[in-house]
Order: C-alpha cells, then sequence, then structure tokens
C-alpha cells in the first residue's frame, strides 16, 4: 500500500528485497482514506507511477505484479492462483474473504 508518505526510492527498494527472499507475486495498491477519522493520503500515485513500479518489478525479476490505485488482492486472485496447489488457494481465499 503507497500513499502514507513513503518515498519512491523506499517502494522500490522494498519490491527489490521482496524480490531478493523469492516472492514472485507482487501487488502495490494505493492507500485510499476510508473516512476523516483515518490517516490522510500523503500522496495519490497516478497510473504513470504504477507502471513505472511494474516496470521496475519486471526488471528486477518479478514473475506476476499488479499494481495501482484500485489494486486488491482479491480481485486477481484467481488470475494467480491456477499454479497453486489447489488446496492452498482455497485456504488463502478463505483467510482474504474473511477480512
Amino acid at each position: 500500500m503507497v500513499g502514507l508518505g513513503e518515498t519512491k526510492d523506499e517502494v522500490i527498494e522494498t519490491m527489490k528485497d521482496l524480490i531478493d527472499h523469492q516472492c514472485d507475486l507482487l501487488t502495490i495498491g494505493q492507500y485510499l482514506r476510508p473516512s476523516k477519522k483515518h490517516h490522510p493520503i500523503i500522496k495519490f500515485y497516478n497510473p504513470r507511477e504504477f507502471t513505472e513500479f511494474q516496470n521496475i518489478g519486471l526488471e528486477m525479476g518479478s514473475v506476476w505484479s499488479r499494481l495501482g490505485s484500485e489494486v486488491t488482492v482479491i480481485e486477481y486472485l484467481e488470475n494467480i492462483t491456477p499454479n497453486m496447489d489447489i488446496e492452498i488457494s482455497n485456504e488463502f481465499k478463505k483467510i482474504l474473504i474473511k477480512q
């Protein structure tokens, strides 16, 4: 989740750390303030910036990435789980749906 005050370099460094530790699936979404009681949006990333992060991730060796202002893992779960063990995939879906 981005938009809480991190720098572009911090996002890229985090992506590198994840990929260096064999993270094949990378999602980055925009923080959207649910109410005025919640932390404000510090930066709203535009689609061009998300494309840049995606290209950087692919260059670093990310196998699959989904980045954007409206990204949620659950929306793309069907696309990313076909190669996963079906039991693990179903358990993962149960966890996400509960949240």
